[in-house]
């Protein structure tokens, strides 16, 4: 799957079936995390696995995210913020979130690349998990990751204006005429979302991008 289309079409899912992962494709998901970039190449993000049933439900209790029930596979990711410490003092501890931030983006790419669906929690016990995973104390914990797969449909994309995110030089300061600079790529992003194969209704995202652009 093209990267850019990935990072489009990615959504969160909290209803999956009863498919099971495989082996193959969550190691594929694993190597993705673990090429992500961090602090002096520390790879300091540590990845934990549950596909106990109950285990999984515990921890859906845990976080009081009783859809994860029906997951048969979880990745808890964590940090071991000792080791970004001892390179960066205080500071470590925010490198070592940052760090597991790319990892889980990552991951939700590649899972999405191989047709599983996922989704970032990030509001759980973590003294819970803790005990429950027995994870040390010189470990954070960020992120819960469920995969699998769902028969829900995924939503079409939103569209984005550059205008609300973009800034130029300083804080809040919006160039005025972005719609110009952007005229000159507006072929070719045209070209990514027809290689893109996106359904029909997706097509008045498109036209408003034509027409944006063609302004002058």
């Amino acid at each position: 799957m093209d990267l850019f289309k990935a990072i489009i079409e990615r959504r969160s899912t909290r209803n999956f079936n009863s498919k099971k992962v495989s082996e193959k494709d969550l190691n594929f998901i694993l190597e993705a995390g673990a090429y992500a970039p961090s602090s002096g190449d520390l790879k300091d993000f540590r990845f934990l696995v549950v596909d106990e049933p109950k285990k999984i439900a515990k921890i859906a209790d845990i976080a009081n995210q009783h859809w994860l029930n029906k997951v048969g596979l979880l990745i808890v990711v964590c940090s071991d913020s000792d080791l970004a410490t001892s390179f960066y003092n205080k500071r470590g501890e925010d490198y070592a979130k940052y760090n597991a931030a790319a990892a889980i983006q990552n991951m939700l790419l590649a899972a999405h690349a191989l047709n599983i669906r996922s989704c970032w929690v990030g509001d759980f016990d973590k003294k819970g998990l803790r005990l429950l995973l027995k994870i040390p104390q010189e470990a954070q914990c960020h992120a819960i990751i469920p995969l699998g797969y769902s028969d829900e449909k995924l939503e079409d994309p939103k569209e984005i204006d550059l205008e609300v995110n973009v800034f130029y030089g300083k804080y809040g300061f919006r160039y005025k005429k972005l719609n110009l600079i952007l005229r000159e790529y507006a072929k070719e992003l045209e070209e990514r979302l027809e290689k893109m194969n996106f359904k029909n209704d997706f097509g008045t995202f498109k036209t408003k991008l034509k027409k944006a652009f063609s302004k002058k």
